[in-house]
Order: structure tokens, then C-alpha cells, then sequence
């Protein structure tokens, strides 16, 4: 039988599911990441801790927590108890003390959040940053890293339908290439408002740059005067409670962070010191009579009490034993998915940082986003439906995966096998398809 017969086989009511879908929703479904499953998506009926359930009944441990913002897990019941306080209290439309007491817990944990503002998504935040610094410079030009993601906006974004006359307004630098960075800055120095840092490229696999290319690119910025924004959409509290900037030992001027931010819910944030985010503020206020902010901070759902409520129940979790539970785990996956690969005789890389693992089927290390061309995308795809079939879901279309803090080295263990087993079946396959992936 075939992995997609398998699939098809255990998966029935899926398949009746997305022919619904398919008549409401441009290939299917209404979020792109699914899509890449064939010949249709899983459809979840359930999920506690680190598992999930289809709507045929059958168990996954889980790797794709919504692509990072549940690094508890699933349903993790301090987090559900707070929403339940809070559906019962108030829902949005009103200031309260819950975004406040978020706001200060943000504030203890990055150094360079002075101030901020909350927005439903991180295309948001993202976007709101670069707005941020081209209003204070009067500079239209942003420097970002190629291959980096920094959402969906027109602004950073490199989808079809970008004007290309927004395009023409970012400079690509080399991802931790720190001599090809420093003559890009020099070169456009005084027409750049920013510099924009992910600082695990998550197409990458989340490999972080050598320590010292942070340093040297944080030195570089200061130096010309350009500000550094580290986006930690996906970094922030899961690298470390301070995320990227605690762990590399760097200060961004502006920081976004979402995902874990939100504890499942959606919710994210820009923030930098007290005079930058003074433009988003009222400007002055004589009695009654108000100039508002330069620019502001509209949006229906920027304070939704539920998401906000959620992420304080989260970041109040993050203990040093987490933190230390989380590393332990995602060094046992990746060194043991390593040393599976190693005595296949597959060439393959492993790549990630903390809870985050990325394979990439290719026998060249990923360096930088040009790596991406020699990666087997159909062999990773074989792979991770095979692994679907065996209880165990992983990023889709070469996405990372992301261990929880609801996992136990039981878990881990129970995946390597059925990595393993998964592997050694595909072997022929493997051979027939990429024979070059076999030494």
C-alpha cells in the first residue's frame, strides 16, 4: 500500500470534509500552511497537551502547534482557566488592568520595551514597526535579511501582487555574512530607516547566525545611527523569557514579538523606548482640548481581552525548569533524528535551536537561504506524510516543527521511533526518487 493510500485509508472522513471545503474556500481550506498536505489536509477534532485527534479517531503527537504559539500545548489549563475568568468579566471595548499587567510583564523581560502597543497579528506588528522609523527618519528604505519572513504586508512582503515600486524601497542583506552586511550599510547608510533582524531564519530551520554576528551587527547599527528592530514573532519566550536578545546577548531598538505572546490566542506587539513610541501617543493635551498621535494605533481587535488574558496566563508559566525541560527535549530530537539519519546512510540536515527542529533531505549544510535550493521537498513530503500515518504530525512543506512544554522524553522517544521505522521503509523510495541522498 501507498503512503497516500494509507492516508486515504485511515483518514475517510477528512476526505469528505475538505470536498465541503473546497466549495467555500480557494483550494480548500482558508490557511495556506494546510494546504501543502495531499491529496487534503487532517482535520482535528480535539487536542490536550502535546496530542491531537482527527475526526476519524485516530492520535498524533503534535509538532506544529500552531506553528509556535503553544509552548505549553494544547487546552493547558491555567491559560484555559484565565480565558473562562475573562470570558465571564469582559470580552473588548474597554481599557482594563489585564493589558496593563501584560504590558509590565513584557516590559521586566525586554530591556528596549519602554513602551508598546498590542495588535491582533505579527504581519501587524511588523508592519507597524517599519512604519514606526520611516515617520521619525523621513526615510523610506529597509534593510532585512534574504529569506527572512516578516509577515504579509506589502510593505515587507515578496509575494505576487507587491507593487514592485515597494519592492525598489528594501535592501536584502546577507543572513550571518556580517562583511557583506557592513558594506550594504555603508552603501545605503543615509537612505535606510531601519534594519529588520529575525534572528533564527525560520525558512532556515531556525538555525541561529554564528554568537558573534549578532554582536558585530548590533555595533555596525549603532555606529551609522540606523536602528536595529529584532522581529521575535516566533523567537520571543521561547528561545529564553527575554527570547533572542536574552540569549545572544543583544538589544534591539525595537522588538515585535506574537505567537507565545498571545498563549494560542491571536495577539502581538511592537516596542521600543519611551521617545520613539511617543509618535503613536497623544501629542499634547490642554483641558478638553486633545492633538491626537501622529500615527495611530488603529484596529478593532489591538486589545482583545481573551488573547490578552491567555498570554499573561502563559509568560506567568515560563520557569527556569521549562526552560531547561524545553532544551533537554529539543537536543534529544534533534541529536536522535542526527544519528537515525547517519545510520541510514541518508544525507539530510537537522537544524534548530531550543524546542525548534527543522530536516532538511539534502547532503549541503543550510548556510543561508540560497541552501534552500538543494533541499528534496518531495522526499520531506513522503516523510512527513509517512510519519502523519504513524501518530506523528511535523511542519508542513519543509515548515519547522516545534516541541511544547506538554511533552515528556517518552514522547520524544516514541517520535524517533517511528522516524526511524518511517525511514527505513522509504529507503527504496528514497533511492528510486533522490538516489543521491544515499551514500
Amino acid at each position: 500500500m501507498s503512503i497516500v493510500e494509507d492516508y486515504v485509508r485511515r483518514t475517510p472522513t477528512s476526505g469528505k470534509l475538505h470536498e465541503r471545503g473546497r466549495k467555500v474556500f480557494p483550494g480548500g481550506y482558508t490557511r495556506s500552511t494546510i494546504l501543502v498536505d495531499y491529496p487534503y489536509p487532517t482535520y482535528i477534532q480535539r487536542a490536550l497537551g502535546c496530542r491531537v485527534w482527527d475526526v476519524d479517531g485516530n492520535e498524533y503527537i503534535d509538532y506544529i502547534n500552531n506553528y509556535g504559539p503553544l509552548l505549553l500545548g494544547h487546552n493547558n489549563p491555567a491559560v484555559v482557566e484565565a480565558v473562562k475568568q475573562q470570558l465571564e468579566t469582559i470580552w473588548s471595548g474597554a481599557v482594563t488592568e489585564t493589558e496593563v499587567k501584560l504590558a509590565e510583564k513584557v516590559k521586566e523581560l525586554y530591556p528596549c520595551a519602554e513602551r508598546m502597543l498590542f495588535c491582533p497579528t505579527g504581519s501587524e506588528a511588523c508592519m507597524k514597526a517599519v512604519r514606526t522609523y520611516r515617520a521619525i527618519s523621513g526615510k523610506e528604505k529597509i534593510a532585512m535579511f534574504k529569506g527572512a519572513y516578516h509577515g504579509s504586508s506589502d510593505s515587507l512582503s515578496f509575494q505576487e501582487g507587491t507593487p514592485t515600486d515597494f519592492l525598489s524601497k528594501v535592501v536584502l542583506l546577507p543572513y550571518d555574512e556580517i562583511e557583506g552586511v557592513e558594506r550594504l550599510i555603508e552603501l545605503y547608510k543615509d537612505e535606510l530607516a531601519a534594519v529588520l533582524l529575525e534572528p533564527t531564519m525560520g525558512r532556515m530551520g531556525h538555525k541561529p547566525a554564528h554568537p558573534d554576528f549578532y554582536k558585530a551587527l548590533r555595533e555596525i547599527t549603532r555606529k551609522k545611527g540606523i536602528p536595529l528592530v529584532i522581529d521575535e514573532i516566533v523567537d520571543g519566550f521561547r528561545l529564553a523569557p527575554g527570547g533572542a536578545q536574552q540569549r545572544f546577548g543583544i538589544q534591539a531598538d525595537m522588538t515585535m514579538l506574537g505567537k507565545v505572546l498571545g498563549g494560542g490566542f491571536p495577539l502581538a506587539a511592537f516596542a521600543s523606548s519611551e521617545e520613539v513610541m511617543s509618535i503613536w501617543g497623544i501629542q499634547e493635551s490642554t483641558s478638553l482640548d486633545i492633538v491626537g498621535p501622529r500615527i495611530a494605533n488603529t484596529g478593532t481587535f489591538n486589545d482583545t481581552k481573551i488573547s490578552i488574558a491567555a498570554g499573561l496566563a502563559t509568560i506567568e508559566q515560563l520557569t527556569p525548569d521549562l526552560y531547561k525541560h524545553l532544551e533537554k527535549i529539543g537536543d534529544e530530537m534533534r541529536g536522535g533524528m542526527k544519528k537515525i539519519f547517519s545510520g541510514l546512510r541518508i544525507k539530510a540536515q537537522v537544524t534548530g535551536i531550543s524546542s525548534m527542529f527543522s530536516i532538511f533531505f539534502t547532503g549541503k549544510p543550510i548556510v543561508n537561504s540560497d541552501s534552500m535550493v538543494h533541499v528534496n521537498k518531495l522526499v520531506y513530503r513522503c516523510f512527513a506524510m509517512s510519519l502523519l500515518n504513524k501518530g506523528v504530525i511535523i511542519g508542513k512543506g519543509g515548515n519547522p516543527s516545534f516541541c511544547s512544554a506538554a511533552m515528556t522524553e517518552e514522547d520524544i522517544k516514541q517520535t524517533l521511533k517511528a522516524a526511524e521505522e518511517t525511514l527505513s521503509e522509504m529507503l527504496p523510495l528514497i533511492k528510486e526518487i533522490a538516489p543521491t541522498l544515499i551514500d
